[in-house]
């Protein structure tokens, strides 16, 4: 290879990368999958351009893809994080609610993924919503007439709007719901299922406790994302509904300890 073919590469490689750039500061987000489609180049240029990129301050890099510096700036705050990644949680909201059966009595937790899918609950009859999120308990006073709804009480959280402390924890141990769905800041293959804040794991945790199936709901930017704490290891997940796995790493993590947890993809 010539000198010119060596510079003509490097621009090539250049304009790439600002063609990323753009995806992910227009997206949020950005799988290697989704790369490797878009450019048609191999995993191991995608995951170098994500490099270059990360070392000259465009993005932070995660499992499977990258995510802009403005979504990890941002505090799992309810009304900054409705528009990240809409279209995601839209499809794995729909997905979920399929598992919902006329009757069932169901645990929501609290986050922007579930709302979303307590949306998509219109067509249930008779079921029983236990829920601590108040945007949650709000949405289903005002458009789910059938559904019979119990709002868990406690510490009011400022901002994210849901409950949680010892009261929640009394609240929950009187109940037992038949599935629970629950939201995700993070996922990492050898840690499990992490949110932000140490009180609102022990919710969490709770909750799976006190139903009989439960359900993770996240897209695919909350694996190998950064995130504080654990309230779910992998077996304590029964299903799981994505958008994308980004580089299988979801279900080579279940492969991996020989589970049956079902990892559902939303079509």
């Amino acid at each position: 290879m010539g000198f010119d073919d060596k510079k003509q590469d490097r621009m090539l490689a250049g304009e790439r990368r600002a063609r990323i750039a753009e995806l992910v500061e227009r997206n949020s987000s950005v799988s290697i999958a989704n790369l490797k489609r878009e450019f048609g180049i191999s995993a191991v240029t995608a995951r170098s351009d994500l490099s270059v990129l990360e070392e000259e301050g465009k993005l932070r890099r995660m499992y499977g893809g990258a995510v802009s510096l403005d979504l990890t700036r941002h505090v799992s705050v309810p009304k900054e994080r409705m528009s990240v990644h809409m279209r995601e949680k839209e499809r794995i909201a729909r997905r979920a609610a399929e598992y919902v059966r006329d009757g069932d009595t169901i645990g929501i937790d609290a986050g922007t993924t579930t709302l979303e899918f307590t949306k998509r609950l219109a067509d249930k009859r008779d079921i029983a919503i236990v829920t601590n999120d108040f945007a949650i308990a709000e949405y289903v006073e005002d458009h789910l007439p059938d559904a019979e709804l119990v709002v868990l009480g406690g510490t009011f959280r400022r901002n994210h709007r849901y409950a949680f402390g010892r009261l929640t924890s009394a609240c929950l141990e009187m109940l037992h719901v038949d599935k629970a769905f629950l939201a995700a800041n993070a996922f990492l293959p050898n840690q499990g299922f992490m949110t932000e804040y140490e009180p609102m794991a022990l919710v969490k945790s709770e909750l799976i406790a006190h139903a009989r199936t439960s359900y993770v709901l996240m897209d695919a930017s909350k694996v190998g994302a950064s995130s504080f704490i654990r309230f779910a290891e992998l077996p304590d997940i029964d299903v799981i509904v994505m958008d994308v796995d980004p580089d299988g790493i979801v279900s080579s993590a279940i492969r991996r300890q020989s589970l049956t947890t079902q990892l559902t993809i939303a079509s």
